[in-house]
């Protein structure tokens, strides 16, 4: 049986905001962090007091449950882009960016009554930059071998991530101006990643590297007719056509290389 997905989907992707730093170093690898509390997430219920002070268990309505989570929820208009945005990031100071710009990345499996104070402390929001640039080439990998899934090593990912490709994700049909739609849901950055990435493929997408050296982004290209494309807008290609006839050299600044990640050969 084919694992092309004949009809259109619909992703709906969102995370919690949330706020990344520097952290020091691991040896020798830099890592970054995520600043999160209690407070920053939706419980089902919450602790307030009677008239006479004594405290009681509320259990939120579904609609202050409903408004509390938009409050802190952030949608991604586009996850496709998202995931181009990320397969893209070359450098540090650009991966916080995008942290930043998104919020939580996968949320730790931790207990209520064993979060502490400051959520940080139990050690499970601090990675290494390698984890990022690690998922980077398995995305990559998805992408040009048009394969739906991808096997993790071992010790490749942190735990929380590979149960995030283990898991997969749902969907549903729906029906929409009299089409029938697959509408996929999900939450956090990583598994809006790896849900859009394989609905991609599974819509039966060719992929490639964009060739402009600055640039580096993963586009989804038309084979039939159309002259080959080896960038991802006409952006890029005019910049390199610029480039040539002015003979212009850059220098590109990619921290990657230097842990071994950021080549993605196939289909450059």
């Amino acid at each position: 049986m084919s694992h092309i997905l004949g009809i259109r989907f619909q992703l709906n992707a969102s995370t919690i905001k949330g706020v990344w730093r520097l952290a020091g170093e691991e040896d020798g690898i830099p890592c970054v962090e995520l600043e999160s509390y209690p407070n920053d997430f939706v419980y089902a219920s919450e602790l307030r007091q009677e008239v006479d002070g004594f405290p009681y268990h509320y259990d939120l309505t579904d609609e202050e449950l409903e408004e509390r989570h938009a409050a802190i929820t952030r949608r991604f208009e586009d996850p496709w882009a998202l995931l181009q945005d990320f397969t893209a990031l070359k450098t540090i100071e650009d991966l916080l960016a995008f942290l930043n710009a998104t919020g939580h990345f996968c949320d730790p499996d931790v207990p209520i009554h064993e979060k502490p104070e400051w959520l940080f402390n139990a050690g499970d929001l601090r990675n290494g930059v390698t984890d990022f640039w690690e998922l980077q080439e398995l995305l990559a990998q998805m992408l040009l071998s048009r394969r739906p899934l991808v096997e993790v090593d071992q010790d490749a990912l942190p735990l929380g991530w590979k149960e995030a490709f283990n898991a997969g994700f749902h969907f549903k049909i729906k029906k929409s101006f009299g089409e029938y739609i697959a509408e996929v849901n999900t939450h956090e950055t990583l598994p809006s990643l790896i849900a859009v990435a394989q609905l991609k493929i599974m819509r039966g997408g060719r992929f490639r590297v964009c060739k402009r050296a600055d640039c580096g982004r993963l586009f989804e290209y038309e084979t039939r007719g159309r002259r080959e494309n080896h960038y991802c807008s006409h952006l890029c290609a005019h910049t390199v056509w610029q480039r040539k006839t002015r003979k212009t050299k850059i220098t590109v600044r990619d921290e990657r290389r230097q842990f071994g990640y950021g080549i993605y050969a196939k289909n450059r």
